[in-house]
């Protein structure tokens, strides 16, 4: 019985090809023509925020030149740079115990 309903389906699902062709293009030529503008508004929307990064990221390196800037100034000069866990030389007679 299942079988039998199958193939009458089937068939009547081939049989409705002439009428499903013609419908399928105009929905396809449909969905194109919606869909084109998209893509060229995503393409200026997608310069606009590039710009957008760029322009924060000048901003930001900008931000850091100046922080450098100001630590250089607050910082003693010294001829070595200190190392992390270093004991300074004059402190080298101070021992525990």
């Amino acid at each position: 019985m299942k079988r039998l309903v199958k193939t009458g389906l089937k068939a009547l699902w081939r049989g409705t090809l002439p009428i499903r062709r013609p419908l399928m293009a105009k929905f396809e030529a449909y969905l194109a023509r919606c869909l084109r503008p998209t893509e060229r508004f995503l393409t200026e929307e997608t310069n606009v925020l590039m710009d957008h990064v760029v322009r924060e990221l000048v901003r930001l390196q900008r931000q850091v030149e100046s922080l450098q800037l100001a630590i250089e100034e607050l910082t003693p000069a010294q001829e070595d740079p200190a190392i992390a866990g270093e004991i300074a030389p004059e402190a080298e007679h101070l021992k525990a115990g």
